[in-house]
């Protein structure tokens, strides 16, 4: 990959006030510096009204946390333990979890029980009603949450993988303080611990949840697990800006401290020897509670920008401190919600998390403010090599003028603009060269671009070349994958397509016609089917390298101590690969000549019915050949809305698929072969 598209981009910020023009502000984006993975999970949720099955079960409620494509989910609301409240799962009657209230929240679930963290917020009342446990109580308690995993994941299926066995126990008068109390409230943790994992092996138990991470009680604490030898899954903790206050400033540079609660957690667990266990923010936001002045901050025009500051440095300082996930609070309550409290819309702070988990996923790179007081940038490196660039405007008062200014030149000159101002997103397209030249930001908003990638991408024909050896990648009859010394032909030609899912790509031979796939075994083969994780790889972006990561497996085509081509857990830099555009080279001219010499009928594509009923689409699709296509659907403003890969036959295909988060409007779908496109427009009503 050509490293001049690489170059430092520079955007400068020209302050206006009402008469004359004030100092500029410089924020310098470095596409070759690597700020750490920007994970989907970082942009999780708490949902707190869902525990209750009228809204769990509320069609626009789900529709809009469909919206989200959240990566992780937690549920918590301490009314969980109060009895007759709506969100309660107890039964007083029966002094039992009520099993079906709890089957009739979840069975809604948006998201499977792999990325979904369930909290117990304490003990009911017939265990105790006292602020701390008795001895007596431990047992009994322990019991209590073994019974829900038992309950959730074997008589219901629902596999649910994380839990907490209590919530902010060290919040309030009377709460778990001190190192005595530390040596309890550990206690406590290590019986639910082993009692849930008796249930249920599988699952990960997290803790200790604590309100403020920053006292010395989390050392405590630590020190009791550890002096017990017990196994730690995962360390959770919650991070709320403060208390009361209107000033703007305040309110933004609440969320730039949240980067220290993240590194303070790693701190304190490497001084424990727990450095392997994964962090979680299970909670953040503004003010720690509902009823204090200003708190109409978290859903107003200032919400948007405080949240897209915070993922700014949650992102930017969990790449090398193990950070599993982020939730911040809460889906919608009216108070805290992303979510409008009657379900019919987002809130600022929710259009920013919903476009940040579609296009901030990837690779976070440098950014820099020569005025961070007034303007923020935050920038991710997308698996396709395209950049999105959010810009957080800081301030009151007046609009400030931008300009985008660099020497990165993407593939298209068209650039989608999102300007997240208060609950309006307004979406429209502009040029690259529009924003080099000046426009404005609007003060209290986030705007935000997506470029398109250098020429070149990750898509497309490539030769992949090793960083370690600077071999390239080879096909074999045999189905296993060698090294090549030149670039050879298309034995050493791949073709990048996009899975169907997003992220995740196909990488397919271009003379053996097969696609790569994990193995148990740890080494890679090819295969003439594309079915399956095993197939499907993300690309994740390394500086100037890309390092593919299976789906199935979790872990980096890369190389073993021998030179062969393998599976590693830990990417090293023999799991690191360039990918050189193909189409200047024989092989690639080999694969054009072959195509051109091969007789193709024109492909003819109809979409019915149409306007699209029941979120159902269905294509009848005549291919010329057997031949691998890619649908593409776009709205009006021409964002990408979904895509899908797949194989067809010579003839007439019937295709049809499932729609999510479309509302009403007018569409186009595009379907590409290996040789032409063909374009329809549908509507959803």
């Amino acid at each position: 990959m050509d490293k001049s598209i690489f170059r430092s981009l520079t955007i400068g910020i020209i302050l206006l006030n009402s008469s004359f023009l004030t100092a500029q502000v410089t924020v310098t984006i470095d596409p070759s510096v690597s700020k750490g993975p920007s994970k989907a999970a970082y942009f999780g949720l708490n949902t707190q009204r869902a525990l209750a099955p009228s809204v769990a079960n509320n069609a626009s409620f789900k529709a809009r946390m469909n919206e989200l494509n959240l990566d992780f989910l937690r549920y918590h609301a301490a009314e969980q333990i109060i009895c007759g409240n709506s969100k309660s799962w107890i039964d007083c009657t029966t002094n039992s979890w009520n099993v079906s209230r709890i089957d009739d929240v979840l069975q809604d679930a948006v998201i499977s029980g792999d990325k979904i963290m369930i909290t117990i917020t304490k003990w009911p009342p017939w265990i105790s009603t006292a602020k701390k446990l008795p001895d007596d109580k431990k047992t009994a308690f322990a019991n209590f949450c073994a019974d829900l995993v038992d309950i959730v994941n074997n008589q219901l299926g629902y596999n649910i993988k994380y839990w907490e066995p209590f919530n902010e126990i060290d919040n309030g008068s009377g709460a778990y303080s001190g190192s005595a109390d530390m040596w309890h409230l550990a206690d406590i943790f290590i019986r639910c611990q082993n009692a849930m994992k008796a249930k249920d092996p599988t699952i990960k138990v997290g803790g200790p949840t604590f309100a403020d991470p920053y006292k010395s009680d989390v050392q405590h604490f630590l020190f009791n697990l550890q002096n017990r030898g017990a196994a730690f899954d995962l360390y959770t903790h919650h991070e709320y800006g403060g208390g009361s206050t209107t000033n703007t400033t305040t309110i933004y540079n609440r969320a730039d401290n949240f980067k220290n609660g993240i590194a303070n957690a790693r701190t304190q667990l490497n001084a424990k020897g727990f450095n392997s266990t994964p962090i979680l923010l299970g909670e953040w936001n503004i003010y720690w509670t509902f009823n204090l002045t200003g708190a109409e901050n978290m859903t107003n025009s200032r919400s948007g920008v405080f949240d897209a500051i915070a993922y700014k440095y949650i992102v930017e300082n969990s790449g090398n401190r193990n950070v599993m996930a982020c939730t911040a609070w809460n889906a919608a309550d009216g108070t805290y919600g992303k979510i409008k409290s009657d379900f019919s819309g987002f809130h600022s702070g929710g259009h920013v998390m919903k476009i940040f988990r579609e296009e901030a996923v990837g690779e976070a790179i440098a950014t820099t403010s020569s005025d961070n007081s007034q303007i923020e940038g935050f920038a991710v490196k997308r698996a396709d090599g395209s950049l999105m660039i959010a810009l957080m405007n800081r301030t009151d008062g007046p609009s400030k003028t931008v300009k985008i200014a660099g020497s990165y030149s993407p593939s298209s000159s068209t650039v989608v603009k999102m300007k997240i101002e208060g609950d309006n997103l307004i979406t429209s397209n502009t040029t690259w060269s529009a924003i080099t030249s000046n426009f404005t930001i609007r003060s209290n908003s986030v705007n935000v671009f997506l470029v398109a990638a250098p020429a070149g991408g990750v898509t497309g024909l490539k030769k992949i070349k090793n960083r370690s050896n600077n071999r390239y990648l080879r096909g074999q009859s045999d189905d296993k994958l060698g090294m090549n010394s030149t670039p050879g032909g298309d034995n050493t030609t791949w073709n990048i397509v996009s899975s169907g899912e997003s992220g995740y790509y196909f990488v397919k031979n271009q003379q053996y016609n097969k696609y790569v796939y994990a193995r148990s075994d740890n080494s890679p083969r090819l295969s003439s089917s594309s079915s399956g994780d095993s197939r499907k790889w993300q690309l994740i972006a390394n500086g100037n390298y890309y390092r593919l990561k299976n789906k199935s497996h979790n872990d980096y085509l890369g190389l073993n101590s021998n030179g062969w081509v393998y599976q590693l857990t830990n990417p090293n830099t023999s799991s690191d690969w360039t990918l050189i555009t193909a189409s200047g080279n024989p092989g690639a001219r080999m694969a054009s000549k072959e195509l051109s010499e091969t007789p193709i009928s024109p492909a003819k594509a109809m979409i019915y019915p149409n306007p699209i009923v029941n979120n159902r689409v269905k294509i009848s699709y005549t291919a010329g050949r057997e031949s691998d296509i890619t649908i593409v659907i776009y709205n009006a403003s021409g964002i990408q809305m979904d895509v899908k890969s797949l194989q067809v036959s010579h003839g007439e295909n019937l295709i049809e698929f499932g729609l999510q988060g479309l509302r009403s409007g007018i569409y186009l779908l595009k379907v590409h072969d290996q040789q032409e496109v063909s374009t329809m427009k549908f509507s959803v009503q």
